[in-house]
Order: C-alpha cells, then structure tokens, then sequence
C-alpha cells in the first residue's frame, strides 16, 4: 500500500471519541465505541491522554456496535481487548490504532474476547 493510500485511509476513518461517566462515589470512567463497517481510529494508551479535571482517567472501557443488529454486542474492559484487535489493525502510529472496517462477524469474534 502506497504511503498516500495509507494517509487517505487515515483521513476517512473516524477518530473515536471519548465517553466520560461518573461513577457512584464520583469516580469516572471512559469509554469508547469501535463500530462495524466504520474504520476507527483509537487510542494505545486513553489514559495517557484524557483527564477530567487534571486526574487522569484509569478506567476505559470499549463498546462493540453492530450496525447490523442496531445494538452494542458487547463491553469490554479496553485494555483487555487490545490484544485481539491486533490483527484488525490497518495502520498505527506512536499513539494510535487504525482498525479497520470490521464486519458483523467479525465483531461477533471479538465480542468472544470480552
């Protein structure tokens, strides 16, 4: 793949954006979608980078969407997941993921993850 094709991949996809809640006793956690069929741009490392009020945030969690059944098929503890999306990732760079558009089953097999 051509460093241009990789760029214009880079320039399509959807940069995942965080998800902050507040936990009983006013903890907070992230979260962040990964969709099917959307190429996604995530974080290596959201705790590095996303604080609330100057504290970072420790707990991130992801959701795997299907377009198909309208629905979130599963959660999982983000870090946890990482592994598995390993072989879905197009590209990275020192502080991202570029997954790629992942299809129904395959969000189903990740969802076995979780």
């Amino acid at each position: 793949m051509s460093e241009l094709m990789v760029k214009n991949i880079w320039n399509e996809a959807y940069q995942a954006q965080p998800r902050v809640y507040e936990k009983q006793y006013g903890s907070v956690m992230g979260a962040f979608a990964l969709t099917e069929a959307t190429k996604t741009i995530l974080p290596k490392n959201p705790a590095a980078i996303y604080q609330v009020d100057g504290q970072s945030i420790e707990e991130w969690n992801i959701a795997l969407v299907s377009t198909t059944k309208d629905s979130i098929i599963a959660t999982s503890e983000y870090y946890r997941l990482q592994p598995a999306l390993k072989k879905y990732v197009l590209d990275e760079d020192e502080n991202h993921l570029l997954i790629k558009d992942l299809s129904f089953e395959e969000i189903k097999e990740l969802a076995g993850n979780c």
